[in-house]
């Protein structure tokens, strides 16, 4: 198994139990890093099951392309708002973080569905 994959099964549970927590909900400082690590590790599960073997070499937008043209991610809308906060979250921060907190939820399902989707199809290369 990728252990990115399995690192990111790790990372949704953290994800969904801060999520339902109420002392958690809506804390910017509490949240942001389990998305981050969450869509870090989506990108590097995608990067394993290439195989590509240069960790990190290519920027996040390159493998969830590669994602969508092997058919593991769709809703292409949500993947580009998810990537455009998550840049947000990393250099200025997340303004609107009230909508942020309403898209998490759909992010997670979004995230799940591409671990199964990973966990589904065998590693490939090439693409």
């Amino acid at each position: 198994m990728n252990p990115a994959l399995a690192d990111l099964e790790c990372a949704l549970d953290r994800l969904e139990e801060a999520l339902l927590s109420p002392e958690v909900a809506k804390e910017e400082a509490h949240l942001l890093p389990h998305f981050r690590e969450c869509f870090d590790l989506a990108c590097e599960a995608i990067r394993g099951e290439l195989r590509e073997e240069e960790a990190g070499s290519q920027p996040p937008l390159h493998y969830l392309r590669l994602a969508f043209q092997a058919g593991w991610l769709h809703e292409e809308e949500m993947w580009v708002a998810m990537y455009q906060d998550w840049r947000r979250s990393t250099a200025s921060g997340i303004e609107d973080f009230d909508g942020f907190f309403r898209r998490l939820p759909h992010y997670l399902r979004a995230f799940e569905r591409l671990g199964a989707s990973l966990a589904r199809f065998p590693a490939c290369s090439g693409l």
